[in-house]
């Protein structure tokens, strides 16, 4: 009995061969990672504010052997003739943008004694005379033309350098100083005809500065 029952499994086996199972497919999903970005992000240049003041007092006032060569050295710190003043001073705006160690003189059509300002100052040993800008100043009426006069020594009548600035205009100057300069006298007038209606406003030299000719 026992050996039939041998021969009955083996049959069955050679009978129904195991088949094989196909694996199931396997899906691979990839995550991806959080690597850092190594691109460098374009970046944005910013200009540098314009300086409001390129000045530096010399050790002794006037005298532009008294600091290194180059030096800008604001009129505001130059000594005055007859140490009066007779313009106003300080941080004031050509055409709303404001400048520091400034110079205004308020002009008006229709005032006689407003027709002109003007301002001396004493000086030896600087080569260059430079304004930032020059122009009307915010409140001006707005039809009001302005004339910008340099003059050496002395002299009142022939201008070294002279600037018309059109009304809402704004203007830089600039005037090479000889070797015997000793004085330079900034005017101020209006070419607006005189007379009514009135027009009036500030004459403005924003920032002007001398250059040092250096020890």
């Amino acid at each position: 009995m026992l050996l039939l029952a041998a021969v009955f499994v083996v049959a069955r086996l050679t009978q129904s061969p195991v088949q094989p199972v196909a694996a199931a497919p396997t899906t691979v999903t990839a995550t991806p990672t959080n690597q850092p970005d190594t691109r460098t992000p374009p970046t944005s240049t910013t200009e540098p504010a314009p300086e409001t003041s390129e000045t530096a007092g010399s050790a002794v006032p006037g005298d532009g052997s008294s600091v290194p060569k180059g030096s800008p050295v604001s009129l505001l710190d130059l000594p005055l003739t007859n140490n009066e003043w007779h313009v106003q001073h300080g941080d004031h705006d050509v055409q709303l943008t404001q400048y520091q160690n400034s110079l205004w003189t308020m002009l008006a059509t229709c005032n006689s004694s407003a027709y002109r300002g003007e301002q001396q100052f004493r000086l030896k040993n600087f080569t260059r005379l430079e304004v930032k800008a020059v122009g009307t100043d915010s409140t001006a009426s707005p039809d009001l033309a302005v004339k910008f006069e340099v003059f050496l020594n002395d002299d009142g009548v022939n201008a070294k350098q002279t600037v018309v600035v059109n009304p809402g205009e704004t203007k830089t100057l600039a005037v090479d100083l000889p070797a015997n300069v000793f004085a330079v006298k900034l005017r101020t007038s209006f070419t607006t005809p005189a007379g009514k209606p009135c027009r009036s406003g500030n004459a403005v030299w924003g920032s002007p500065f001398v250059v040092a000719a250096g020890r």
